[in-house]
């Protein structure tokens, strides 16, 4: 079989390898290293480190300790030899593949300096694919009507964790507890409003505060206040809540329910202000790094914006 040597950065030489199906050389030998979850680190090594004037194949790294040697780098020198082959040196930068559970271990008995981590990763190709099959037969399954969505994508889940495509461990570093409490905390105030008769007060403030202002204004207002509570209930409970409010201001008017109505089902679904409102918010909290108040800078234009668009709209579909 042939051998090629290539020059780049991790996530190229990963993307190359990837695009023409090549494999890294021995990969195919059994190793530690190849067994289990697999990370990468960046490393450099110091005039003290046991590694310098040594090459990688005499220290047998694969064999002693699991760990895999992918790539050099010498101020920018080429290196044309095999990997295991170089003699390393004082100031090289190392890519090593190892245990998860015992690489800084092994980096710290080779008395290398671990770089800062840059979010480097193995794609493992058998893993992925399967990965991307399950995940495509849950949203069949869930379109097809065979499954309810969140029971599909928590066998996924579970599916990954059980086939080792994603490790317990990653699952658990992944959870954003915070956001779960935030939940969690939130819950019992939408309880707490309709079991104290909040919101029929806020059905009578609302009839009383609009009384005798012109209909496009009150439903505008129907829709602000089906926004403001849609942030902090789910949408669902917000139209349960707006709508019996929705048809009284009709009845009272004497004019069509249905531009009401559609004014509470469109505002219910627009919950901008907060990362609890709905849970598209929630999944980006974390990933994105927003914190609570950063949802209503560009939430507020956004809910503006819909209320101007809506309100034509509906007068014009549903007149009164």
């Amino acid at each position: 079989e042939d051998r090629i040597v290539v020059e780049g950065g991790p996530d190229g030489i990963e993307a190359f390898a990837g695009t023409v199906a090549l494999s890294y050389a021995d990969s195919d030998r059994p190793s530690k290293a190849l067994s289990g979850t697999t990370v990468m680190r960046e490393v450099a090594v110091p005039q003290t480190s046991r590694m310098v004037g040594r090459t990688e194949g005499a220290m047998r790294l694969r064999y002693r300790r699991g760990v895999i040697l992918l790539g050099i780098s010498r101020n920018g020198v080429r290196l044309r030899e095999r990997l295991r082959e170089v003699e390393i040196q004082a100031g090289d930068l190392l890519l090593l593949l190892g245990p998860e559970e015992t690489l800084d271990d092994i980096i710290e008995w080779l008395g290398c300096l671990p770089l800062a981590p840059r979010g480097l990763d193995v794609i493992q190709r058998e893993k992925a694919r399967r990965a991307i099959l399950i995940f495509a037969g849950a949203i069949v399954l869930a379109s097809l009507e065979l499954i309810y969505l969140p029971m599909a994508l928590a066998c996924v889940a579970v599916l990954y964790i059980v086939l080792d495509i994603v490790p317990l461990s990653q699952v658990y570093e992944s959870i954003e507890w915070p956001v779960v409490v935030l939940l969690g905390a939130m819950i019992p105030i939408s309880v707490a409003l309709e079991a104290s008769g909040g919101t029929q007060l806020l059905a009578d403030l609302f009839v009383r505060g609009t009384d005798g202002w012109p209909v496009m204004l009150i439903l505008a207002a129907l829709m602000l206040v089906t926004m403001t509570l849609s942030d902090v209930l789910n949408n669902v409970a917000t139209a349960l809540i707006a709508a019996p409010i929705a048809l009284d201001v009709a009845e009272r008017l004497q004019v069509s329910p249905d531009p009401f109505l559609m004014a509470v089902a469109v505002a219910a679904s627009c919950a901008f202000l907060t990362p609890i409102g709905h849970k598209n918010n929630t999944l980006i909290m974390g990933p994105g790094g927003y914190g609570f108040g950063d949802y209503w800078r560009m939430g507020l234009p956004l809910e503006i914006l819909v209320v101007a668009t809506a309100i034509p709209m509906i007068l014009l579909v549903w007149p009164l």
